[in-house]
C-alpha cells in the first residue's frame, strides 16, 4: 500500500475511534402530564357508551359506587345499587338483543365540572342513541344525562346517575297525563346527617322560582333540565338572564311545588359537591280545579360556595314507557348504513 494509501487509513481509523468513544448526546427529560379530571371522566363515559354498544354492562358497574343512585328512562326505573340497574337494563334490551340489533351512542359531547380541589365532579351529555341492525339504523332517541362523580383513590366513580327523555308539555299538563305515564318508583329515605342541608335546600328551591334563580352558580359548567325536550338550559348567568325575565308570569301562577317524601342524598368525601335525588310534585291551581301532575325525578347537584352550596346540576324529567319515546326522523345516509 501506498503511504497516501495508508495514511488514509489511518486517517478513517482514528475519526471511527473518535466517534466511537463521543458521548451520547443528552436528551431532554419528557414531561409526562397525568390526565386531567375532565379527560378522566370523559373517558369513563365512552367506556360505559362502548359497554352498553357490546352488552357488557357489568364492566359499567365497575366503575359506579356500591350504593350509587340511578335513574333510568322509564317509570320504575329508580335504582339504588348498579346491580340491580344492570339487571333491570339487560332485561330491557332482550327485545333489541333477540333480533340482532346493538345499541349506539351518536353525537356525544361530555361536558364537565370539577370542584376547585379536583375529587369531585358533574358532567353532563346529550347523546343520540341508535338502534342499528343488519338493516342499518333502526331507531334513534334524544338522551339526556348528568351524573355526580368523585375520586376514589386513583379512580372516579360515579354515585348519581340521571338518564331521560323528553315529554312534550302539551302532553304532561293533560289530566291524562298520570294514566299514560304511571306513577314513578319510589324511593326509601337515605340521607346523611352531612347531606341534611342539601335536601332542605332542594325543598326551598323547588318551590320558589326566586330562591333558585339566587342559588343558581354563575359558572359556565351549569345545566339545568326540564321535563320538555326543549327545556335544556347550559350556562349559570345565561340561565338566570333568562329565568329572570320569566319571574313576572311565575309569580301570577298559582302553584305549588314541593319534595316528596323519600329522598337519598349525599355529600362527596372531599365535602366540596354533594347531590339530593328525589320526587317532585308540581300542582297548578287549586280547590276542585287543581291538577297535580304525574310526580318529576330529579337530580340536583350542588357545589359548596363558602358556607352555602350552589346549584350546578338540575335535571328533572318524567319516566317515559317505551312505547312512548318519540324516535327522531332516521333518513338521509344513515338510514339503512348502520
Amino acid at each position: 500500500m501506498s503511504p497516501a494509501g495508508k495514511l488514509f487509513v489511518a486517517l478513517v481509523a482514528a475519526s471511527a475511534i473518535g466517534c466511537a468513544r463521543a458521548p451520547p448526546p443528552k436528551r431532554e427529560p419528557v414531561e409526562v402530564r397525568p390526565p386531567s379530571p375532565e379527560e378522566q371522566l370523559r373517558k369513563l363515559a365512552r367506556r360505559a357508551y362502548a359497554a352498553l354498544a357490546e352488552g357488557e354492562l357489568e364492566s359499567w358497574a365497575g366503575h359506579a359506587a356500591g350504593d350509587a343512585h340511578v335513574f333510568g328512562l322509564g317509570p320504575g326505573d329508580a335504582y339504588v345499587r348498579p346491580e340491580s340497574c344492570v339487571e333491570e337494563a339487560r332485561r330491557q334490551l332482550i327485545p333489541i338483543g333477540l333480533v340482532g340489533d346493538s345499541l349506539h351512542a351518536k353525537g356525544s359531547e361530555v361536558k364537565v365540572g370539577v370542584a376547585p380541589g379536583g375529587q369531585s365532579a358533574w358532567l353532563w351529555d346529550f347523546p343520540v342513541m341508535e338502534q342499528r341492525g343488519e338493516g342499518g339504523v333502526k331507531g334513534r332517541w334524544k338522551v339526556r344525562l348528568t351524573a355526580h362523580a368523585y375520586l376514589d383513590g386513583k379512580s372516579w366513580r360515579l354515585d348519581a346517575v340521571h338518564a331521560s327523555v323528553g315529554y312534550p308539555n302539551e302532553d304532561l299538563y293533560r289530566p291524562s297525563a298520570g294514566e299514560n305515564l304511571g306513577a314513578p318508583a319510589e324511593l326509601s329515605n337515605d340521607v346523611p346527617p352531612d347531606a341534611e342541608p342539601l335536601v332542605e335546600g332542594v325543598k326551598r328551591l323547588v318551590g320558589d322560582p326566586k330562591l333558585k334563580i339566587e342559588r343558581t352558580s354563575d359558572r359556565d359548567e351549569v345545566v339545568l333540565i326540564g321535563t320538555d325536550a326543549a327545556e335544556v338550559f347550559e350556562g349559570g348567568k345565561s340561565f338566570k338572564e333568562w329565568a329572570r325575565a320569566q319571574l313576572p308570569q311565575l309569580e301570577k301562577a298559582v302553584f305549588s311545588m314541593k319534595l316528596a317524601p323519600g329522598v337519598r342524598a349525599r355529600v362527596a368525601p372531599s365535602g366540596e359537591t354533594g347531590w339530593v335525588a328525589g320526587n317532585v310534585v308540581l300542582t297548578l291551581g287549586t280547590g276542585k280545579k287543581a291538577l297535580t301532575l304525574p310526580p318529576f325525578r330529579g337530580l340536583f347537584i350542588f357545589l359548596r360556595d363558602g358556607e352555602e352550596w350552589s346549584l350546578v346540576s338540575d335535571h328533572q324529567s318524567v319516566g317515559v314507557p317505551t312505547d312512548l319515546r318519540q324516535p327522531l326522523a332516521v333518513e338521509g345516509p344513515d338510514a339503512g348504513e348502520p
